[in-house]
């Protein structure tokens, strides 16, 4: 869904004043995590080292339930959201709940560090071809004028 929005939000032209943001929600205190059931697994992904087996282990703890975000606030901030209360334009993502932020700011810092330690062999190709690839892209980068 996510590179899905991100595709049709850039060949939607300004004009049509069609807006598009991705929300990323953490965990709130809802009925959701106690009321839900996980199917059978798979034994070869049944370790628990494994992503999913921490998430699921995370939300059957009593932690996931006493960390959780106010629904009430959530709702508010989806709502004012989708009906332009806010004062900033309307972001590509947004992230509501500390926990999503904090997941996913650390999952954007281990991306830059591997850009940063493959930048050389990524810019490799396009320095042989005498290209430089931040005059390249200035143009993919501009945004559209309404």
């Amino acid at each position: 869904m996510e590179g899905f929005t991100e595709s049709v939000a850039k060949e939607v032209l300004p004009a049509w004043n069609i807006k598009f943001s991705i929300v990323e929600l953490g965990n709130f205190k809802t009925t959701f995590i106690p009321n839900m059931t996980v199917g059978k697994r798979h034994p070869a992904y049944d370790d628990p080292s494994y992503p999913f087996s921490q998430v699921a282990a995370y939300f059957a703890s009593d932690i996931a339930l006493q960390t959780g975000g106010n629904p009430a606030i959530c709702a508010r901030i989806m709502y004012d959201l989708a009906t332009g209360r806010n004062e900033k334009p309307l972001p590509m993502r947004l992230v509501v709940g500390a926990d999503s932020y904090n997941l996913i700011h650390a999952e954007l810092e281990e991306t830059i560090k591997e850009l940063e330690t493959w930048r050389e062999i990524s810019e490799l190709s396009s320095k042989e071809a005498g290209v430089d690839a931040t005059e390249v892209i200035k143009p993919l980068r501009a945004k559209p004028e309404v």
